[in-house]
This record gives C-alpha cells, sequence and structure tokens, in this order.
C-alpha cells in the first residue's frame, strides 16, 4: 500500500472512530449510571428502550451517510454547487422526518415500550425513559447527520472534537441529574438528550458561516434527491438497524428463558457490542467520503486499498478485544454490576465467553458492507445485513432456544456470523470485478 493512501485512511479512520466510539457513550454512560445507582432491574428497563435509540441511530445515518456519499462523489466529480445541494436537501429532510418520528412517539408511546418487552415490574420505568428520551429525536439525529457531513467536507477531527465534548457532558450531567438532583431513570434519559444539543453548537457554526464548501441555503424538497439519499443510505441504516433488530429479537427469547436477570445481563453484553462495533463501523464511516471519493474518480485500486486495510484493522481488533475481553470480565462486568447481584454476574461472565469469540469475523463483514455502501453497491451491502440480522438470525435463535441449558442462546449471533462471512466475500469479489470492468468500460468509451 503507498504510504500517502495509508495516511489518508488514518487521517479519515481514527476521527471517525473516535467519534462514533464517544457517541456510542451516550448510551452507554447511561448504563453504567443506571446500573449503579438505580440496581439491575432499571438497567433491564433502559435495555428494552436501547433497540429504539439504535433504530433511530439506523435512521440518522442512512440519510446522513446516504447524503455524504453523493457530497463526495460529486466532490470527486468536481461539482460542488450539486454535493452542497445534497448536503442542503438532507439537512433540511433529517429535521422534518425526526419532528415527525418525535410526535409519533408520543402519541403511541404506550403500546411502544409494550412491544419492546417490557415485563410488567420494569414497564413504567422503561416507559419513563422512553418518553424523555423521546423528547430529544430531532437534536439525536441532526447531531449524527452534522457530524458525518463535516467530515464530508474535510473537517474529520471537528467531527471528533465535537462528538468527544457532547460524550464527555453526557457524563457529566448523568452524574448531576441522578447523583445530587435524584431525578432517577428521567436523568439519566435527559442527559443523553443534551449531549447531541452540545454537539450541535459545536458543529452548526462550521455550515452557517460557510467555512467549508457545505453551508446552509434555502432549497425546495426534490424527491429525486431524497431518494437519492435515502437509496445511498439504505445500507448503512441496514448495518446499524441489523444491530436493533438483533438487540430486540434478543431481549424477547432472553426476557423467555431468564427474565428480568438475563436482561440486565444482555444490557452489560449490549454496551460492551456497541462500544466494540462502532470501532468497526468508525473505520467505515471514516473511510466513506475516500471510497466515494476514488468512487468518483473511478480509481479501483484505491477502493481495493482502503478495503484491504479495513479488513486487517478490524481483524485485529477483533482478536485483540476478544482476548482483553476474557482478561478483565470481572473489572468490566464490575462497572456495569453490583458485587451483590451475583445471578446477572454469572449470566455476563458466560456471555462475554460465548457472545464475543468470533467477533474478528464480525470485523470483516461490517467492513465489507460499509465498502459497498461508500461505492453505492447498495444491494450487496444490504443483502449481508439481512443476512448477519434476519435470514441467519432468526432460525439460529429458535435453534440455539432449544437447547435445555439457556446460554445456548449467547451463541446465536456470533454463528449467524460466520455462517455471514463466505457470503460477503463470495459478494466483495463479484463487486469488485464488476466494477473493475465498469471502470475501464467508461474510460474506452471515454476516449473514443
Amino acid at each position: 500500500m503507498e504510504k500517502s493512501i495509508r495516511k489518508e485512511i488514518m487521517t479519515y479512520a481514527i476521527p471517525g472512530i473516535l467519534g462514533l466510539v464517544a457517541n456510542s457513550l451516550y448510551i452507554v454512560v447511561d448504563g453504567i449510571f443506571v446500573s449503579k445507582m438505580l440496581g439491575a432491574k432499571s438497567l433491564a428497563a433502559v435495555t428494552t428502550v436501547v433497540p429504539v435509540v439504535e433504530i433511530l441511530i439506523a435512521l440518522s445515518l442512512m440519510i446522513a451517510i446516504g447524503g455524504g456519499i453523493h457530497i463526495s462523489i460529486q466532490k470527486g466529480r468536481n461539482n460542488l454547487e450539486e454535493s452542497r445541494y445534497y448536503f442542503n436537501q438532507g439537512f433540511y429532510f433529517v429535521i422534518g422526518i425526526s419532528i415527525l418520528i418525535l410526535i409519533g412517539s408520543m402519541v403511541f408511546r404506550n403500546s411502544i415500550v409494550t412491544l419492546l418487552g417490557a415485563t410488567p415490574e420494569i414497564y413504567e420505568e422503561a416507559l419513563n425513559y422512553f418518553t424523555w428520551f423521546m423528547m430529544f429525536v430531532p437534536f439525536f439525529t441532526l447531531n449524527y447527520a452534522l457530524g458525518t457531513w463535516i467530515r464530508n467536507d474535510g473537517k474529520p477531527n471537528l467531527a471528533m472534537f465535537a462528538q468527544v465534548i457532547g460524550a464527555l457532558a453526557n457524563i457529566v450531567l448523568d452524574y448531576i441529574f441522578m447523583g445530587p438532583m435524584k431525578m432517577g431513570i428521567a436523568g439519566a434519559a435527559i442527559a443523553t438528550g443534551l449531549g447531541p444539543v452540545i454537539g450541535i453548537a459545536l458543529l452548526l457554526p462550521h455550515f452557517i458561516f460557510k467555512k467549508g464548501d457545505l453551508y446552509i441555503e434555502k432549497v425546495r424538497p426534490k424527491v429525486s434527491y431524497i431518494n437519492d439519499i435515502l437509496v445511498g443510505g439504505l445500507p448503512s441504516f441496514s448495518i446499524e438497524f441489523s444491530l436493533g433488530l438483533m438487540s430486540f429479537l434478543m431481549n424477547l427469547f432472553i426476557a423467555k428463558s431468564m427474565g428480568a436477570e438475563g436482561l440486565a445481563a444482555f444490557g452489560v453484553i449490549g454496551y460492551i457490542n456497541l462500544i466494540l462495533l462502532s470501532v468497526f463501523l468508525g473505520i467505515g464511516q471514516g473511510t466513506q467520503p475516500l471510497v466515494s471519493r476514488f468512487y468518483g474518480e473511478h480509481d479501483i485500486e484505491s477502493i481495493k486499498e482502503v478495503y484491504n486495510f479495513s479488513v486487517i484493522l478490524s481483524i485485529v481488533f477483533g482478536l485483540v478485544s476478544y482476548g482483553l475481553l476474557l482478561v478483565t470480565r470481572s473489572t468490566v462486568i464490575g462497572i456495569f454490576v453490583e458485587a451483590h447481584d451475583t445471578e446477572v454476574i454469572a449470566l455476563c461472565f458466560t456471555a462475554i465467553t460465548y457472545f464475543f469469540f468470533s467477533y474478528c469475523v464480525t470485523g470483516v463483514n461490517v467492513a465489507t458492507a460499509s465498502i459497498f455502501e461508500a461505492k453505492h453497491s447498495v444491494l450487496f451491502s444490504v443483502l449481508i445485513s439481512l443476512f448477519r440480522s434476519f435470514i441467519i438470525l432468526v432460525p439460529m435463535l429458535f435453534i440455539m432456544n432449544g437447547f435445555p441449558n439457556a446460554s445456548a442462546l449467547w451463541l446465536a449471533v456470533p454463528l449467524t456470523e460466520i455462517i455471514t462471512l463466505p457470503f460477503s466475500l463470495i459478494l466483495w469479489n463479484k463487486d469488485f470485478k464488476k466494477t473493475k470492468s465498469d471502470f475501464k468500460l467508461h474510460e474506452s468509451t471515454s476516449n473514443l
């Protein structure tokens, strides 16, 4: 790999990783404070709402990455006015759709919390957390979108800075609201909502005061552009949605077989998974502006170099993180669970061993889906996500649930990732050959 390409990858990937890890802390920090200050039952209540949060992230990324892909492709073609038009269409759309979601979630909140699988003993707290969190949906979604678009405007470090500051503010506010102010589970939700408000305050001036190629202008909504954005972001939605769907399905099976203690244990696993998965997603989202630009420039070899580097990085991180988890299980679990919750601790020990053993494979699947998304190979990216979240996972959950030992459920996700891997690699090989052929055809046609 050429040193210049590697340096450019790291310039975008590192801020992308740190930024997404920081964003994931909004949810994880809530879990830590809720568990420590309110107990395992309250942690189970928050865990039931987490799939909604993950689906909102998926929607945010759908619009953000969908717009970002077209922004970078147009930049690669030196069409700055068109790239700016995509930005503004996405900007107004994400605000509008977020307001509609806020209204709908307030009207149907009781039904939604019931559908999420909240058991009677945790229902009221789950409803309370859901209600307060959803009040901040417009800020939550816009913060994700602006962080992505500012990377597409060549400012990855500013995106990272805003996301880290927002996450740190969330930690401080969690302590204040749940500690001295004794606001309970509502305080956790409000703190999580205020973090993105701070992030937006740091990012928005870049677009208001025209500090880059992208800035806010008045535009009329155009269905064709919105459609381009949504189709382009569909893979990103499917990647993140697969996490939300996985959490939802696991919640249902675990609640039935292990009860509130099992949900609390899965909450811990879910938080660890969210942080580690953010690294894989950060690699993909961080390098998206590069891949989209290379695609616009018809530079297939640079795309291949980014993919190979992403895969190697993901495998190394997956192996190292699993090893560290095995060595530090007691410490990691202790961050979330009090010593007297012995049943939850025992479940967490088993779950960590089983759930993360194929994490390096997860990294390869996510890297492959992300590269497809960045180069606008929508179908292949969505297929990988469907394999991971539904096509293979659902039968695997029923199979594992059939074993007399409920711990077999922890194996459903890693086995799904292993089965998905050969499909991912076959699709990558097929897509690479097709893209290379298309670029050669375009080059020969242009030379006529």
